[in-house]
């Protein structure tokens, strides 16, 4: 592997994205996702400590295809399931949306 696609991984505590490859791996131990959740983590990890509403999160994730609001809340819970061994924690924060806060 080179320097430059070393670069590419992203990690958040004990989690490493490889857009690349798009995977998710917690303690190098890979993490099957969809496509969809996949993009999904990625947002929340380029923007942890951030707070996202819904509708960022729709704009930013699904762009131009219509879907209810409750499809972030649904992924999300899926993700908190798949991720548990994960050391970041998923927030709701009430009436404003989600943040993932981590190490």
């Amino acid at each position: 592997m080179t320097q430059h696609e070393s670069s590419l991984i992203v990690e958040c505590g004990n989690l490493k994205i490889d857009p690349k490859k798009i995977e998710a791996k917690i303690d190098d131990e890979r993490i099957r996702l969809s496509l969809l959740e996949f993009k999904l983590l990625k947002y929340f990890v380029d923007h942890r400590e951030t707070v996202l509403s819904r509708h960022l999160i729709l704009d930013s994730v699904w762009k131009d295809t219509v879907v209810g609001k409750r499809t972030v809340d649904t992924h999300v819970s899926c993700l908190r399931k798949k991720l548990r061994r994960f050391n970041g924690r998923f927030f709701t924060i009430y009436g404003a949306g989600y943040t993932l806060r981590g190490p």
